[in-house]
């Protein structure tokens, strides 16, 4: 704990950032391998 504390206010923002960016790419890659196809030209497309 005391190596955070020890962090300046720019190191401690990246290294939100990069949790932050961490769980937000998570939940997009859980959402789009939930899916069955992709809709385009006005078709779904399914994987093989």
């Amino acid at each position: 704990m005391n190596r955070i504390k020890n962090l300046n206010l720019f190191q401690k923002g990246l290294l939100a950032a990069m949790i932050a960016m961490v769980l937000v790419f998570t939940v997009i890659y859980a959402k789009t391998i939930s899916r069955v196809g992709f809709e385009y030209g006005g078709e779904i497309l399914f994987r093989l």
